[in-house]
């Protein structure tokens, strides 16, 4: 699962709850600093979604400003980062709905994955951006739900049940959404780039 949602130890996560009930008192401070904790993770979701660097931090801030307004309605019984997921989620596939061409795409998991590398050696950026390059063009097809339940689960890891809660739908619906995202995907590979279809993910 993709790291950057998740914290270190148990005293991030304190950290994270203590800045949660400081900002639904009002504190501004505390929810600067709730933002720079999750301003990462945030920004690289709705990049992962969109493929856009600008409408990407355009959604972070949307979802910042939309966070401080819904935030005092947040329990402790949910899960924060999924509820996190969920409205970053939502805002890109409204934002998607709202493209009259979907003119990008999603990045492959080997690609997202790039990020965490420290050192790689020059062919590999390379060979990561090719594919990169690649998925932008042939994956530019995929309906907003079909790239969504790619992008949580596929490159970002999480299970079905949570898709299934991000998206408000069933997890049979998830499961025939990134099935056909996945099928696509890889006949797209096999048909214009079969030097590459070992990196794409068989459905299950």
């Amino acid at each position: 699962m993709d790291s950057r949602f998740k914290g270190k130890d148990r005293d991030s996560q304190k950290e994270i709850w203590h800045l949660i009930h400081q900002s639904q008192r009002g504190d501004e401070e505390a929810f600067e600093k709730l933002i720079r904790l999750r301003r990462e993770p945030i920004y690289w979701l709705a990049f992962q979604m969109l493929a856009d660097e600008d409408e990407a931090k355009e959604i972070a801030q949307l979802a910042f400003i939309k966070l401080w307004k819904v935030l005092k309605k947040f329990k402790e019984v949910e899960s924060f980062d999924s509820w996190l997921r969920r409205l970053v989620t939502n805002l890109c596939l409204d934002e998607l709905r709202k493209r009259k061409k979907e003119r990008k795409a999603i990045s492959l998991n080997m690609v997202a994955e790039i990020s965490s590398l420290k050192e790689p050696a020059a062919e590999e950026v390379l060979y990561f951006k090719e594919l990169q390059r690649i998925f932008n063009q042939i994956a530019n097809k995929l309906a907003p739900k079909q790239r969504a339940a790619f992008v949580l689960i596929d490159i970002n890891g999480l299970s079905t049940a949570e898709v299934s809660k991000i998206m408000s739908c069933s997890s049979s619906t998830v499961r025939s959404h990134l099935m056909l995202a996945r099928r696509f995907l890889r006949q797209q590979i096999e048909n214009h780039y079969p030097e590459y279809v070992k990196d794409i993910k068989r459905e299950k």
